[in-house]
């Protein structure tokens, strides 16, 4: 099996620095997300507002100066209904002194939030940030650098040794597609599946992917995550807008049923080859009674245009969420 480099995988790694912004466009109508501001930083624009008060106010250890520490830490925040930051949680490994002032500075704007608001009424929020640390100079050793070294231990076919350095690279730049799919690579070489598969399952690309979960990961082959030309919903023209009419179509069909509970049901399915939703799959819930109604709003959704891989129709997954 070779290695394989695909520089446009890059592309990956840019949608998720700009997930904040991606949240405003998501939002029902009758819905906001918190906002950031203080007498310092009191933009109409709260991505500026925040990202702003980050790069003046974190602090880059000295300690990890020392030891090329670098990278981006990828942590997501709650906002309760005062405005304070309440809890967080890591997304991916990255070096502990990074992750330390990243949740020092989180936690320094607490009370200088907005709430964000559900039908007029303050609620608690989720923010997802990178926090980025990187070193300019003084002969560390760079994601990129990393990434080579890899390659040619995967070459000599010291396949421990280049998964150590991917994963070195990946604790620079965490969503690196082209890191993510040769450390699986790797750990496939030494038959150590549950390693493969986890970081191949980090990556939303393209073929290579496919190929590893359905080989290797007991997906089945039949249905895909990505394909070609992905299945559009309701008059969209662009995967991005299905996933925006998606998202609201079934916001509004949840908060029509008027469920005596509240909560959220993540639920999977399946556009067919004939554009038709089918198979939907609780994956996380705590009510039966909104996992019932969230499996009809499934079934009841219009129907796509199918999603096509070379030429032909296929089955193409969706995990969403419903909010009641």
């Amino acid at each position: 099996m070779k290695v394989y480099i695909k520089f446009m995988k890059a592309l990956y790694f840019l949608c998720f620095s700009l997930w904040f912004f991606t949240l405003f466009s998501q939002v029902p109508e009758d819905e906001t997300i918190p906002h950031f501001s203080n007498k310092d930083y009191n933009s109409e624009n709260s991505a500026q507002n925040i990202y702003q008060y980050i790069g003046e106010n974190i602090e880059y250890p000295g300690k990890a100066k020392d030891n090329c520490q670098s990278g981006t830490v990828y942590i997501q925040f709650t906002i309760d209904t005062l405005g304070k930051v309440v809890s967080d949680s890591l997304l991916f490994e990255n070096y502990p002194l990074l992750i330390k002032s990243a949740r020092e500075v989180i936690y320094q704007t607490s009370g200088s939030w907005k709430p964000g608001t559900q039908n007029g009424k303050k609620v608690n929020a989720k923010i997802t940030l990178p926090f980025s640390f990187n070193l300019r100079g003084g002969g560390c050793n760079t994601a990129t650098d990393y990434f080579q070294y890899g390659l040619g231990a995967f070459e000599e076919e010291n396949y421990e040794k280049a998964a150590l350095y991917f994963k070195y690279a990946l604790r620079r730049e965490p969503y690196n597609a082209d890191y993510l799919y040769n450390t699986s690579v790797s750990y496939l070489k030494m038959y150590k599946i549950d390693s493969a598969c986890y970081y191949a399952d980090r990556i939303h690309t393209d073929s290579d992917l496919n190929d590893i979960l359905f080989k290797f990961c007991g997906a089945d082959s039949s249905i895909f995550v990505l394909v070609e030309k992905m299945p559009l919903f309701n008059g969209a023209k662009t995967n991005q807008e299905t996933q925006e009419k998606l998202f609201i179509h079934l916001q509004k069909a949840a908060k029509s049923i008027n469920a005596k509970v509240k909560g959220i049901v993540h639920i999977r399915f399946q556009v067919d080859p004939s554009g038709q939703a089918v198979n939907p799959e609780i994956l996380k819930s705590e009510n039966e009674e909104l996992n019932k109604f969230a499996t009809q709003i499934i079934k009841d959704l219009p129907r796509f245009i199918p999603g096509t891989q070379r030429g032909k129709p296929v089955s193409v997954q969706y995990n969403v969420p419903i909010k009641f």
